[in-house]
């Protein structure tokens, strides 16, 4: 950070006059020769309501209208075929990249790696995470990198390693990076995508545990205390938001505050209901991705099959007494989606809508990149 004190001062007040969201620049776009971006976070990119449709809120928007009035259908916006990308487990909008996705696999050695994804499904990049070796990531976001302060000016992507399949972990992580201000020039047509690094010194290790369970039997304890999940959204203040895949179709949310220097408790928050209709066994899916709109309102729950739009009324930002009945009463609704043979990866679009991809199930990897936008 080379800018001084008073100049981020300066910056932190024109974002508060000029628009209601963590940053005020205008992102740059994937090309040969992309130009630096400042390092404040993305802007809204909020396009004016088209046709009746309500225009969805982006990563970055601040907005409290609805998703939208109504969804139009998945629509096949390229396809994902490098080899690095075998396992795509999560996706989030860039904050400063116009164009540009985050996503990463969950198994394999490229675990620690983040890439930067076109919304045509190219592979534009690379990113190792040094210093880092996870067990199971599942979910990634785009965030701020604080609270308050001038770090809250910068965009952060936030990796997680929070699947816990064997219900053994004492605690998982998050690692968080600052987005890249640039991205390198794409690779050309046959060529591999460049590789860049995030140095260990500047990946913070975000650790969380779940609380104790003193109240189920000892067989159902491990699965208590440790549960599994591969849905993860941060919000605005940071704070993460794990919700665990069940195979009941009951989710159980849960809430930590980021400890840098030691392993955060993640408390209840309550839980989501993903059968349909509610309460169907016959029908129950496990949350597999999820994404939050930066209000904390609009939250997107991808299972293997389905995908959900909740409106949880900022429960997940409220005490836990609170969020509980909230998100107990929240606005359900089904979205189709495009066909994925094992979805698990769900993002909000940055002007509104949806995308969500799938793992490869075959050897050579040729997935759909889908693209959700509100219809009119």
């Amino acid at each position: 950070m080379k800018a001084t004190m008073a100049g981020l001062g300066g910056m932190a007040a024109a974002c508060l006059l000029l628009a209601p969201t963590f940053g005020c620049s205008k992102p740059t776009t994937p090309s040969a020769t992309p130009k630096p971006a400042p390092p404040t976070a993305q802007s809204t990119g909020q396009p004016p309501a088209q046709g009746g449709g309500v225009a969805l809120p982006g990563n970055a928007t601040g907005t409290s209208r609805p998703a939208c009035q109504r969804y139009g259908a998945a629509v096949e916006s390229g396809r994902i075929t490098s080899d690095k990308l075998r396992e795509i487990s999560g996706l989030a909008a860039s904050g400063l990249h116009r164009g540009v996705l985050w996503g990463h696999n969950d198994a394999g050695k490229s675990k620690a790696r983040l890439f930067a994804i076109s919304t045509t499904g190219r592979h534009l990049s690379t990113w190792k995470l040094k210093g880092v070796d996870p067990v199971d990531t599942e979910d990634v976001a785009v965030a701020p990198c604080a609270a308050l302060g001038p770090r809250a000016l910068y965009s952060c992507i936030y990796l997680g390693d929070v699947g816990d399949n064997e219900h053994k972990r004492d605690y998982v992580a998050v690692y968080r990076v600052q987005e890249p201000h640039t991205l390198p020039p794409m690779a050309a047509a046959g060529e591999r995508a460049p590789v860049e690094r995030f140095k260990k010194k500047k990946v913070t290790h975000l650790r969380l545990r779940y609380p104790k369970a003193s109240q189920v039997s000892a067989r159902l304890r491990a699965r208590a205390e440790r549960p599994n999940s591969e849905a993860m959204v941060v919000l605005r203040d940071t704070r993460m938001v794990m919700i665990t895949k069940r195979n009941d179709g009951i989710a159980r949310v849960f809430r930590a505050a980021p400890d840098p220097a030691g392993i955060a408790l993640a408390k209840p928050l309550g839980t989501l209901e993903l059968r349909v209709p509610p309460g169907n066994a016959d029908t129950a899916s496990p949350a597999t991705g999820a994404d939050l709109t930066a209000d904390g309102r609009w939250l997107a729950v991808r299972t293997y099959a389905r995908l959900f739009v909740f409106d949880t009324a900022g429960a997940l930002r409220a005490p836990p007494a609170q969020a509980r009945a909230m998100l107990a009463r929240a606005t359900r609704i089904e979205v189709k989606a495009g066909y994925d043979s094992q979805g698990e990866a769900v993002c909000w679009a940055r002007r509104g809508g949806l995308w969500h991809a799938s793992e490869s199930v075959n050897k050579r990897v040729n997935v759909p990149l889908w693209r959700i936008r509100c219809a009119p």
